[in-house]
């Protein structure tokens, strides 16, 4: 995960069954390293997204508030 200046703040990587806790306001976008698992990204106003493997995304999406919480799924698709 990375900040407006685009210096990395943040590395996921365990597979869990829930949210990880994530307390940053100043991350932007992320980048899915992995080569099988998806990034879900859960927001304060309860909406979710997420970034497919060798993808990265923009976290600031309007309306959503901050991100929350990531979770780390074994599927290779979001949403599939």
């Amino acid at each position: 995960m990375y900040e407006r200046h685009e210096a990395m703040v943040g590395a996921y990587k365990d597979v869990t069954g829930y949210w990880q806790t994530f307390s940053r306001t100043d991350v932007r976008y992320a980048y899915n390293a992995r080569h099988h698992g998806v990034a879900y990204f859960l927001y304060s106003s309860g909406y979710t997204s997420c970034v497919e493997p060798g993808r990265q995304a923009s976290l600031r999406i309007q309306g959503y508030g901050n991100v929350t919480g990531i979770r780390i799924g074994t599927r290779s698709r979001c949403y599939v």
